[in-house]
């Protein structure tokens, strides 16, 4: 009764290279409208009863600032030194992966890719799930930063160190309920 890989099929076998990921170009749907889960209103309400919160704004604006906020500019700040481990405890298995192979690229290839002055927008609640083991909230980011790559020597590789990249991306924070 237990699951086997009957047949492997090879669709693509392409090496990667990094200088063809490299190239930059303008966000596409930062200015789109967030997408809203469809009952978040009475998702809220659940929320804000099951935790006995007595303000939601209060609680909303501590969540932005201080939980939202400061993580997402942990992390980049700890992406931009290439210092992963010191939010690994911040990051989903998957996603701490997922960094630590592009940044492990860029090492191999001498480059390294810098975030500076990054600064938070504004931040959207997107959608809230409640069971009886997790509470998570989902909130768009919307941000800006200078985002460019260098090389060993601090050569501009791609990217720009004088134009903000301003941009959008949604993130879910996870605690146990």
């Amino acid at each position: 009764m237990q699951w086997f890989l009957n047949k492997k099929v090879e669709v693509i076998n392409k090496q990667f290279k990094l200088q063809e990921q490299m190239g930059y170009s303008e966000e596409t749907g930062t200015n789109r409208p967030t997408i809203v889960q469809v009952n978040l209103k009475q998702k809220t309400e659940d929320f804000i009863n099951n935790h006995n919160i007595s303000n939601w704004d209060s609680y909303w604006e501590n969540f932005k600032n201080n939980i939202a906020g400061t993580a997402f500019k942990q992390i980049y700040k700890s992406w931009s030194e290439n210092k992963l481990e010191e939010v690994r405890f911040l990051l989903s298995t998957r996603l701490y992966k997922s960094f630590e192979f592009w940044i492990n690229m860029y090492k191999s290839n001498d480059y390294k890719n810098k975030l500076e002055n990054i600064e938070i927008n504004y931040l959207d609640l997107a959608k809230i799930d409640l069971d009886k083991f997790y509470d998570s909230i989902t909130v768009r980011v919307y941000a800006s930063c200078f985002d460019y790559i260098e090389n060993k020597n601090g050569a501009l590789v791609s990217g720009s160190k004088n134009n903000l990249r301003w941009f959008s991306e949604y993130w879910t924070f996870i605690r146990k309920a």
